[in-house]
């Protein structure tokens, strides 16, 4: 399935690929790691089989994908439908760009005074089928870079590039393990043991297929529960995406079009090299690899430089294992000793209720739990369904967080 769906889900992928590398960081000492699940496939239905096996010898021809996509995004708890078009390229194994516009709201009718807010009716929710109405609001602008080894997330409200490196082990063929397989693809036979996946629809007249993927890895999981892909089955391509996140209060849903298999030029959509941010105007915040003993002793995500990109970095010198620091300051002062940083809470959102719990208290944290949503399916029940405070929020050990868990359909609320 190589680059196909990288399409379908590249707008948010990038994100969660940068935020996945995030989570490794906070996670700390490896003994609180919650251990590998048990390898378990399902049997796949032929007819499944069968098109997840097309899809993956067709992706193996694609070298560069390109095309544009139409993005909505549904928030259940404060019903606004935020809404973004852009384009996008993809070259195999692991480069890509996208480019995301907010889509403006319509104009209020002339002469009315105080017209209420546009809005989406009759929507309805992805679980319950209840129709419900969503406020219209112009989705964030947004470009994300890949070149394979770096991650650049563009502001350019602020004029700020952030930019996160990919561990060396998640580069190339290996991006697929990464949180989002659909991504960058990955073989059906792998697929399916990551995978709980059932063929919803096949309709013959319109050739398409209607997938459902449920993810089993607890990465997966602490991103998005649910992923149905509309695909086409002439081009195996991507005809539209929906991913519904961890809680269940957001839908996130993409439609594509003016799809192109290797082009030889790209200069319709960008100019230049399209995977390289390199706008001296833009400040540079770096996000690098932090030793995971210290991240867990100085809190995630602190140690970020700041630097204007066309600015000169300071001297660095060898400290024995490898590693730079800045060189010595020639007046002999003395640096003011650095303030402990705040730890951050790690995700254990997808986790099995005890272990989140043993995680967290192992982190120095007060546990509570409360029942959440009734469970689709027995393997989600006494899972984490969602936490509080959220992941990567500074809190102080001794503070408490609120786990709530998935619960049976008959089990009284608590």
């Amino acid at each position: 399935m190589r680059g196909l769906v990288w399409t379908a889900t590249v707008a948010v992928g990038l994100c969660w690929l940068a935020n996945a590398i995030a989570q490794e960081q906070v996670a700390g000492d490896q003994k609180l790691r919650p251990a590998g699940e048990p390898l378990r496939v399902n049997n796949v239905p032929p007819d499944l089989m069968k098109i997840l096996k097309d899809w993956e010898v067709s992706s193996s021809k694609i070298k560069k994908l390109e095309g544009k996509h139409r993005r909505w995004e549904y928030d259940y708890v404060f019903k606004v439908l935020k809404r973004n078009t852009g384009v996008f390229y993809y070259e195999a194994p692991d480069k890509g760009r996208i480019d995301l516009e907010p889509v403006p709201n319509p104009d209020p009718p002339k002469g009315v005074k105080n017209p209420p807010p546009p809005m989406e009716k009759d929507k309805k929710h992805w679980l319950t089928g209840k129709e419900m109405d969503f406020e219209l609001s112009p989705g964030p602008a947004e470009r994300w870079y890949c070149t394979g080894q770096l991650i650049t997330q563009v502001d350019d409200q602020s004029k700020t590039a952030t930019q996160m490196v990919i561990p060396p082990q998640a580069q190339g063929e290996h991006i697929s393990d990464g949180p989002l397989p659909f991504l960058f693809g990955m073989p059906a036979a792998k697929a399916i043991q990551r995978y709980d996946m059932k063929l919803i629809n096949e309709d013959k007249k319109t050739n398409k297929a209607w997938i459902e993927a449920r993810p089993r890895w607890q990465t997966d999981r602490s991103n998005y529960q649910l992923a149905t892909i509309i695909l086409d089955l002439k081009t195996f391509l991507p005809d539209a995406v929906r991913l519904i996140d961890p809680a269940g209060t957001k839908e996130t849903a993409f439609k594509f079009g003016e799809l192109e298999v290797n082009s030889k030029s790209i200069t319709k959509l960008f100019r230049g090299d399209p995977f390289k941010f390199s706008d001296r105007n833009y400040k540079i915040v770096t996000k690098a690899p932090i030793d995971e003993r210290a991240e867990q002793a100085d809190g995630a995500g602190q140690d970020r430089k700041v630097t204007p990109a066309s600015a000169t970095k300071p001297a660095t010198k060898s400290v024995g294992n490898g590693s730079t620091k800045p060189a010595s300051n020639p007046a002999g002062t003395k640096a003011a000793p650095k303030a402990a940083a705040t730890p951050r809470v790690p995700s254990v959102v997808g986790l099995d209720g005890k272990k989140a719990k043993e995680i967290l208290v192992q982190l120095g944290y007060e546990v509570v739990g409360e029942w959440g949503s009734e469970a689709n399916r027995d393997e989600e029940i006494r899972r984490v369904e969602r936490q509080e405070p959220d992941a990567k929020t500074a809190l102080a050990p001794g503070e408490t967080v609120t786990l709530w868990l998935y619960k049976k359909p008959s089990d009284p609320a608590k």
